[in-house]
């Protein structure tokens, strides 16, 4: 028998919420629901006219002629490829959105310009532009099988 002692800051799960809100999650539910539905066709045309102004002044991708990367041998697969167009419209992070086709939204997001800032407690703290982080690795292309 495994014992799972309990961390001293878990509290019980029927005090996590109050039973006013769980008995009412579907009324919860079904006006966010409601709400999300009406705010997708206003945010369409911001999103649309946000994404045209930002391709405007967005600066061009420094990375373009590392692409594509060269394949490890290592990393093979026992059946054929999923045709690329299928399978760069499957999405399943949902940053951009609820539903899985969604990569038209998702090529709408700038990633330039863009930095990572290392700070705090490090010897030499240090701000990354994406293409000299990007160049500072050696770049692969690995074929999983899920």
């Amino acid at each position: 028998m495994h014992y799972h002692p309990r961390p001293a800051w878990a509290i019980p799960e029927h005090e996590a919420t109050p039973e006013s809100v769980f008995f009412n999650r579907r009324a919860f539910l079904k006006g966010s629901l409601g709400a999300a539905a009406g705010g997708v066709v206003g945010v369409g045309s911001t999103l649309t006219a946000t994404a045209e102004a930002a391709d405007k002044e967005a600066p061009k991708d420094q990375t373009l002629d590392m692409y594509p990367a060269k394949r490890n041998p290592a990393f093979t697969l026992d059946r054929p490829l999923t045709n690329a167009e299928e399978a760069a419209k499957f999405n399943n992070f949902y940053e951009f959105g609820p539903v899985k086709t969604i990569s038209l939204l998702a090529q709408r997001l700038n990633t330039r310009p863009w930095t990572v800032k290392v700070h705090g407690l490090v010897n030499k703290p240090k701000t990354f532009d994406i293409d000299d982080l990007i160049r500072s690795m050696p770049l692969e292309e690995r074929l999983y099988r899920f």
